[in-house]
């Protein structure tokens, strides 16, 4: 498949990573995703370009491989974890997927249309900045109660204010010692805002909207909107 259908193998490995990453996060500070959701879509997918089991395992290994590689060995384990239970749900996605189209049925599914040309590389940057036009680092240590309230206090502000707008990385100081060591991180949870400019930073579990936001120097899409309103 990966040297049939690359453009489409390089998406459906990027989707499977990106379900991993799910997978770690609700395993790690005990959020909420569909990822069954998300396990159906891909078997769709794999389904309409008649992958067998050998492909599935090549984008499961190839995914994997990309989330792991370089990673510190309670991230590896964590994600190898994940990516096996993940595996074995996909595949019953994908049989269930075939037993639509049965030769009893007599009805299989059309071969899959060429993908459509790459959009250019500025538009393509362009559509990512536009869906994370905020990125925010956080920074904690261990998964804590106070790490946790920090997470959900961070994401209830955005997904209130900056729903679709935002990328957030969650890093355990415990884990990745370097990483705040560059930082300078001298107390945790501590929030980073590296975009837009400037670069801003505040400590403490984000429970206070007003202040998060100001220390941010960021404004809410709600005051914004009423400015436009009100010129309107």
């Amino acid at each position: 498949m990966q040297k049939g259908h690359p453009d489409e193998f390089g998406e459906l490995v990027e989707h499977y990573a990106s379900v991993i990453d799910l997978a770690v996060e609700q395993r790690t500070f005990k959020v909420e995703h569909d990822l069954s959701s998300q396990l159906r879509s891909l078997a769709e997918r794999l389904g309409m370009v008649r992958a067998a089991p050998r492909d599935v395992l090549e984008v499961h290994s190839v995914a994997l491989n990309t989330k792991t590689h370089g990673a510190p060995s309670a991230k590896v384990h964590a994600c190898s974890e994940e990516a096996r239970f993940m595996l074995l749900e996909l595949m019953g996605h994908l049989c269930a997927h075939y037993r639509k189209y049965s030769s009893s049925a007599g009805i299989m599914p059309a071969p899959p249309r060429p993908l459509p040309p790459p959009a250019p590389a500025t538009k393509i940057n362009r559509r990512r900045q536009q869906m994370n036009k905020y990125t925010l680092k956080l920074y904690i240590t261990g998964h804590t109660a106070r790490s946790e309230t920090a997470i959900t206090n961070l994401r209830r502000i955005f997904e209130g204010e900056f729903a679709g707008q935002y990328k957030l990385v969650v890093i355990d100081v415990l884990e990745q010692p370097q990483l705040a060591e560059d930082e300078r991180i001298l107390a945790t949870p501590t929030l980073i805002k590296e975009l837009p400019d400037p670069v801003r930073r505040i400590i403490g579990d984000l429970s206070d909207r007003d202040q998060v936001l100001l220390g941010l120097d960021l404004r809410p899409q709600s005051e914004t909107q009423n400015e436009q309103g009100d010129r309107s």
